[in-house]
């Protein structure tokens, strides 16, 4: 079994070796997406002003390709997590109430599912939903389901840390594998997820 360091190493590894270059797109939908966000970046980077990391700023990109009224961002209750999508009108969803003093394996199905229904019977549509990392591995397949179901056909779901460890990769190929899933954007710290794209499913490793 890989130590989490050795694990993180071998997986920045694979995808160092497998990340694709803009000019190697023969997408147009993927060139010029691909394309806007390195612009993006190196536009905001520039400016004196912003203080936010890349993958703040990556986030909150992929936010400004859809409407962008309904976002949800799921995050641990007391943490305060970024990005926080600025200017962007977003709702936080706590799932999982104080979290102070609870083990990981109180975190269960049941917990998630009360949380999540609940808030999903006020709002079921949403254009961009961000997961930071909030969950364990036995509660991910039934995020994701209820996740990809509360969104409609041009929505983009955002997932941090897919290559966390060697469950949560697993984790991120069963979501690519939804079949209402039609691309996926690897970039390493986090993976996107699109349920509408001119073209045969495809899933894309790109550095940033």
């Amino acid at each position: 079994m890989l130590g989490k360091k050795t694990f993180h190493f071998f997986a920045w590894l694979n995808f160092w070796l497998n990340q694709e270059t803009l000019y190697s797109q023969q997408s147009p939908f993927i060139f010029s997406l691909y394309q806007g966000l390195l612009k993006y970046l190196d536009s905001q980077v520039k400016t004196e002003a912003n203080k936010k990391k890349k993958a703040n700023l990556l986030c909150e990109y992929f936010c400004s390709l859809t409407p962008a009224q309904e976002v949800m961002i799921l995050a641990l209750a007391g943490e305060s997590k970024e990005p926080l999508l600025h200017g962007i009108n977003s709702e936080c969803l706590q799932i999982l109430g104080d979290t102070k003093g609870i083990s990981d394996s109180s975190k269960d199905k049941a917990s998630l599912e009360i949380h999540l229904q609940r808030f999903l019977q006020e709002k079921k549509v949403f254009d961009y939903v961000l997961v930071h990392d909030i969950t364990p591995y036995p509660s991910a397949e039934l995020f994701f389901d209820k996740l990809v179901s509360c969104l409609h056909e041009n929505s983009i779901l955002g997932l941090e840390n897919i290559h966390k460890s060697r469950e949560w990769e697993i984790a991120w190929k069963k979501l690519k594998e939804h079949p209402r899933v039609q691309l996926s954007l690897d970039f390493f710290d986090y993976g996107f997820v699109f349920l509408s794209y001119p073209g045969k499913k495809t899933h894309k490793v790109l550095a940033y």
